[in-house]
Formats: structure tokens, C-alpha cells, sequence
């Protein structure tokens, strides 16, 4: 063989690997501008998961001992509170969970605490998927956490205003006839180390109504309560009653007594949910004596996701 020959082929050896390594590269760059590589695996072989008509749904994603709830309106929109920690496989979950919706656009995000077990998973939804209007604390001296920081980076980046969190906040469809809003704080209290904890939100649909109680302590619970006695809650035009809370997500870091069993004792919820890997013995029984047993958890059962229309609820648990 020839010394040209021998030349060419070890050429050929060494071109060839650099070309199929060049051609792979592109291809994950490209692929990597519509779809992250690194969750890839939440976007491919995905059943499609969609809502019967005039059906909402709300979902409590297991995200460990976090918080991420989807809630999927009716009339196709959505909305977010919460991303969990932003560990990988939290964060894969919830990718999951919205391409299994062909969720592209949250239409609602909702970050109610600097806590990164509430807020650390925003900035990458942010990053990957199209996002509406947005409610979060604005911290002006205290409060913020890296992951906090790193939330604002994105929505900066995107190009959008941050809306406060607080009281009114939210979305109303009169057309569907449902509401997601903030019942409390009462007023905005930014800048305040105790903005750490999740505000009260409170969601309706079809005669079906939802308390969340995000990271609410005793004393702001007994503060919740007594805003809600002396004055009410009206939004919109809209009085909210309080009484007819059929399904109450409790604080996973809260202990059962006082505070909890007065509010559980108005509102006599049917269903309880706990997003927490850790609730005490004495808070699944006192909350199960109200909810006559009917307690799911995500650190449990998995995702939590109730289905609601025709003027009732189901609830389906992934395990």
C-alpha cells in the first residue's frame, strides 16, 4: 500500500469520529433551544392526560417535603403555585406532570415564600416554559434566599413584572365561574422576615372549594381566623365563605392543636392533603377526626389530584 493511501486513511480514522462528535453536538444544541437535554426523558413517551369538558383539575405534585400544586382550569388555562426544592428529580416530576397536559404556558405563577422548598424549582419553569402574569413576595430589606434571587433572575430575563403576593391577588374566570385568590396576609407585609412563610389561598370551582394553608404558623393561623371573623373575606365583589371548604391542604411543619383544630372546626373539610414527608402522628389524627379519615399525603401516595365537575370531586392518588 502506498504512503498517499495510508496517509488518507489514517485521515479518514480520524476526521470521521470528529464529524459524527460535531453532528451529535448540533443536534443536542438545536434540540436544546426547544427541549432541555437534561430533561429530555419528561418529554418524550408521555400519555396524553386531558380534561373532560367542564372539568378543573388540581394536582398536589409530590415534590418531597415541598409544595407544587397545578391547578388546570376549564376553560384551558392555567395556573402554578409553587416548584418544590428544585432538586433534579423534583423538577423532573413536575415537567412531567405538565407535558403529560401538553402544558406549554402557565397562564398564573404563583410564589408565595422565598422558602427554597416552595420556590427553588421556579426559575427553571420559568426558563422552559412560556409564563403569564406573576405573584410573588417582594423582599425590599429582608427574606430572600439564593433560590429567590435565582426566580427573579429568570423573570427578569423573560422580561416580565413581578405582581405581590398578597391579599386580592389572583385570577377569576366569570364566564367558567372559578377563582384562585390570596386570603391572606391582609395586607403586604414585604420586607418582614416573618414574609418567609406561604400566604392562605383559597381556589373554587363548580360548588367544590379548595383552602390552602401554605406554611401558615399558629399564630398567623389564629391571625387568619380572626381577620376572617371580624371582617370577612370579600374579593371582587365576591364574599368567600369559608364554611364551604370542602378540601383543606394543611402545613406540613405545623403541629395539631389550637389554631388548626378552631379552623378545622369551621370548615369541616370532607378531604385533607398533606405535601410533606414528616407530618407527626398527632396531626393525621386530629385532622383525620375532621376529614372522617379521607387524608391523602404526596410523601405516601404520590401525586394527589382532584378532578373536579358536575358539581362534585373525585380524588386520584398515583400510588
Amino acid at each position: 500500500m502506498s504512503q498517499k493511501k495510508k496517509l488518507s486513511k489514517r485521515l479518514l480514522a480520524i476526521i470521521i469520529p470528529i464529524a459524527v462528535a460535531a453532528v451529535i453536538l448540533s443536534a443536542i444544541l438545536i434540540t436544546n433551544i426547544f427541549i432541555p437535554v437534561k430533561y429530555l426523558s419528561a418529554y418524550i413517551n408521555l400519555s396524553t392526560d386531558k380534561l373532560r369538558d367542564g372539568e378543573m383539575r388540581v394536582s398536589f405534585i409530590d415534590v418531597g417535603n415541598g409544595d407544587c400544586t397545578l391547578i388546570e382550569f376549564p376553560d384551558g388555562k392555567v395556573a402554578l403555585i409553587d416548584g418544590g426544592s428544585g432538586s433534579y428529580n423534583n423538577q423532573l416530576k413536575i415537567f412531567k406532570k405538565l407535558n403529560s397536559s401538553k402544558i406549554n404556558k402557565i397562564d398564573y405563577l404563583f410564589c408565595t415564600s422565598s422558602a427554597a422548598k416552595r420556590c427553588g424549582g421556579l426559575a427553571e419553569i420559568v426558563k422552559y416554559k412560556e409564563v403569564g402574569k406573576i405573584y410573588a413576595p417582594i423582599y425590599k430589606n429582608t427574606g430572600a434566599t439564593d433560590e429567590y434571587r435565582n426566580f427573579v433572575k429568570q423573570v427578569r430575563n423573560k422580561n416580565k413584572e413581578i405582581n405581590e403576593c398578597t391579599y386580592g391577588a389572583g385570577c377569576y374566570s366569570e364566564e367558567c365561574g372559578y377563582c384562585v385568590w390570596v386570603l391572606y396576609p391582609a395586607k403586604s407585609v414585604s420586607g418582614s422576615e416573618d414574609n418567609l412563610r406561604a400566604p392562605a389561598i383559597w381556589i373554587s370551582y363548580g360548588g367544590t372549594s379548595v383552602l390552602l394553608l401554605g406554611d401558615l404558623s399558629s399564630t398567623e393561623m389564629s391571625g387568619f381566623l380572626e381577620s376572617y371573623t371580624v371582617s370577612g373575606f370579600e374579593i371582587g365583589g365576591h364574599s368567600i365563605i369559608l364554611e364551604d371548604c370542602n378540601v383543606i391542604k394543611v402545613p406540613g411543619g405545623i403541629e395539631a392543636g389550637g389554631a388548626l383544630i378552631a379552623l378545622c372546626d369551621l370548615t369541616k373539610p370532607e378531604t385533607a392533603i398533606l405535601s410533606t414527608d414528616d407530618a407527626t402522628f398527632s396531626l393525621i389524627a386530629d385532622i383525620g377526626h375532621f376529614a372522617n379519615g379521607n387524608i391523602y399525603r404526596t410523601g405516601v401516595n404520590g401525586t394527589v389530584t382532584l378532578s373536579i365537575s358536575d358539581g362534585k370531586y373525585a380524588v386520584k392518588k398515583e400510588r
